[in-house]
This record gives structure tokens, sequence and C-alpha cells, in this order.
């Protein structure tokens, strides 16, 4: 298991202390290696005090200066040295019953290039939110591509993939530009398992942490949904026909909601999407109504952009507003 971290000391605190007890006890299977994108923080501090606990099983590199996130991403595959790899977030845990999970589809379907799983996300104070994937059913899948078509950004949660570590690398080294924000390692993960045997696993047998107010990436969603797996999706649909479109299809209505919350994204960050970005997403926006709210969110403030699109909805938020008001 690889867990690329950037300044996550007190993540790390949380994940590897639920983490590491359980790779212990499979210890002869598993190894995990802590790969620190040059953090300024107490992250080599935490990990240490871990590695002397766990001597043989938990590994640490430091980068002698911050290579970005993505590449950082793809060292850490490519230090480890297990056949299987699981890149984890340095926020999410895992359940008791995952390596138990993991282990029986590999000794029952040893040909497997993939195996995806369900999760749950939860706040750091144990809240449970959501299921991230609404398909519960367990099932193997011949062709990676019908996988994909089922669950098409799904599996873009960095934790919930345990894949070939070698094929995924083949695919980084042989991609001649890599331009899909946020995403270029789930492009070659999908492109390195598209026409091998996958498993996806329905229950969910890890959870992915969310802190309070969410992440602090969140200014960067919109171009990530927007550009990043709409343009992943637009070219890997040339292997995989149809890929791009089930995409659309099932994203661009109205009333969305991933798409009405990135449109605020937008409208709350218009600065940040003037200009070169706004040329990026505009292409892959695929519905003529979300084309002109994302243009009303780079136009107006967020206040006059939500009495724009939903003035009942602005009334109703301006009402209980007064009220809170006046009660006080």
């Amino acid at each position: 298991m690889v867990i690329p971290t950037y300044n996550g000391g007190e993540r790390l605190k949380w994940s590897l202390g639920q983490l590491l007890p359980l790779a212990k006890k499979v210890e002869d299977k598993v190894s995990v290696l802590v790969n620190d994108n040059c953090s300024t923080d107490n992250t080599e501090e935490i990990v240490r005090e871990f590695a002397l606990q766990y001597k043989g099983l938990l590994d640490y590199h430091k980068q002698p200066e911050n290579i970005g996130a993505d590449r950082n991403y793809f060292d850490g595959a490519a230090r480890s040295t297990t056949k299987y790899v699981c890149i984890m977030g340095d926020d999410d845990i895992i359940t008791p019953s995952y390596f138990d999970a993991i282990f029986g589809i590999l000794q029952e379907y040893p040909e497997l290039a993939y195996i995806n799983y369900n999760m749950m996300d939860i706040t750091y104070a144990g809240k449970f939110l959501d299921i991230r994937d609404k398909h519960t059913k367990s099932h193997y899948y011949k062709d990676g591509m019908d996988f994909v078509k089922d669950h098409l950004e799904a599996p873009s949660l960095l934790t919930s993939n345990v894949f070939l570590r070698e094929p995924f690398l083949e695919a980084y080294h042989s991609a001649s530009n890599l331009d899909y924000p946020g995403y270029n390692w789930f492009y070659c993960m999908l492109k390195s398992i598209l026409h091998s045997p996958c498993y996806y696993i329905g229950y969910p047998i890890a959870m992915d942490g969310k802190p309070e107010g969410g992440p602090g990436w969140k200014k960067y969603t919109a171009l990530y949904y927007f550009y990043g797996l709409g343009h992943l999706f637009k070219d890997l649909s040339i292997e995989a026909p149809a890929i791009y479109e089930e995409w659309v299809k099932r994203h661009f209505w109205i009333g969305h909601p991933d798409l009405e919350y990135l449109i605020h994204v937008v409208a709350d960050n218009k600065e940040y999407y003037k200009g070169e970005k706004f040329k990026k997403i505009y292409p892959y926006i695929e519905s003529d109504y979300y084309k002109k709210r994302f243009k009303w969110a780079l136009e107006y403030s967020s206040r006059m952009y939500l009495w724009k699109c939903n003035p009942r909805h602005f009334l109703k938020i301006y009402i209980r507003r007064l009220l809170h008001l006046v009660a006080k």
C-alpha cells in the first residue's frame, strides 16, 4: 500500500493507527510505504515513530523537493515492490474485513488485474455521511471496459482500488501527454485495466475521511470534474467506445446535485475559473442549460447568481436570514 502525503502528519496519525495493526496480521503479504512530497509539518516525525513500532512493515520516503501530487503518486508506485498496489489517501482508513476481502478475491480469481470496492464517506470524527457507490452488488467482469461503463468515475476515489503495479507504470511511461487535472493517475489506472478481468466488491471495506467544511482543494473541483474527468473519458472512448457518451448521459441532466454544487463552486471562485480554465472546461459541459449557468457564475456574485438561477430558493434563504436576525 502506498500512501502519498503532503503536510498530512495529523491525518496520518489517524489512518496509520487504523491500518498498521490490521496489516501486521498479514505482513508476509503486505508492505506500507508513506511517500512524503517534501512536507514542512511533523509528517516525518510521526511516520518514523510508527516505523519503529512496525519495523519491516512500514517504509518512509521523503522527496527532496515538492514534485506535485500526481508525480508523487507515480513515484510511490514505482518504489513499491509488490505485485499489486493500492494508492491510499492519507486521511482514509480500512475496515477490519479489508484484507480478508481482498486476499479472498485474489485467491478465487488469481488472473485479476484490478479490484475496486465500495467505500463509506465519514467525517474525521467518525460520523457516517454516505456510501460512495450506489452499486452494492459484487460482480466479476471479464473485460475492464464493462466495469468502467458500469461505474464510470466511482473508482476515481484514490483509496478504492487495488491494481497490478507494472501495467499501471507502463501506462504512465507510455502516455505522451497527461492532461487530466486531478486524475492523471486515474487515466493510467483505467488504461491499464481496460481489456483485463476485474472484480467489484459492492459492500464498503474502506472509509473516505472528510474534513469539516470540505477539502482544502474544494475550489478546484469544477476543473477536476468537467475537464479532468470529461477530457479523460473522451480520450478513453477511442479504445472503449461509448464511455464518454455514457458519462454525459448520466450527469448532464437538469438538477443533478453534483453539477449544481460545482456551478456554485465556480460562482464562489470566479477569478480562478476565468480565462484559460474557462476555455478548457466549457467544451466538456455537454448541456446548453449548464453552459448558460456556467457563464452566469462567472458574471454575477454568488448571491446574484443564486437569485438569477433559482429566485424561489434565494427568497427562502433571504426570509430565513431575516427571521433569524429578528429573533436575535
